[in-house]
């Protein structure tokens, strides 16, 4: 199942109010809008996200 979240909370600043689609079947986020460190439509693993905070 894909989901789209924003993030509100992460220690990397990076992440702070971005959106994402999520994968939770593969294990993949997909960028859709972030202000930096990732571009729109990188796929990364869930994990490099790190430590952060889903409302």
């Amino acid at each position: 199942m894909i989901t789209g979240i924003q993030i509100t909370k992460a220690a990397n600043d990076d992440l702070l109010n971005s959106f994402w689609l999520l994968d939770n079947e593969k294990g993949e986020a997909r960028c859709l809008c972030a202000k930096g460190g990732f571009a729109e439509d990188d796929v990364v693993a869930v994990s490099k996200l790190g430590e952060i905070e889903i409302p």
